[in-house]
């Protein structure tokens, strides 16, 4: 999953591949109470470990090197 906005991001398989489990889950997570913070937040880094068990990684690219990396869980979560 490529982190960013726009059409590059939009249009990589990776992120399309996402969109689709992230809109299968997307009842079941505003279904958690706004309260519940924390039930949120494990809900999210399940979504984010399935996509990692799966083989996917989220990545972004560093505008200095234009290398690609692996973003911290924290940020993958924000994606």
């Amino acid at each position: 999953v490529l982190c960013g906005r726009g059409g590059e991001s939009n249009n990589y398989v990776g992120n399309r591949k996402y969109r689709l489990i992230v809109n299968e889950q997307k009842a079941l997570y505003r279904s958690i109470p706004l309260k519940q913070r924390r039930e949120k937040t494990a809900f999210v880094k399940k979504l984010v470990e399935h996509v990692n068990n799966c083989g996917g990684r989220f990545i972004d690219q560093d505008p200095e090197t234009c290398r690609y990396y692996v973003v911290t869980m924290e940020k993958a979560r924000k994606k």
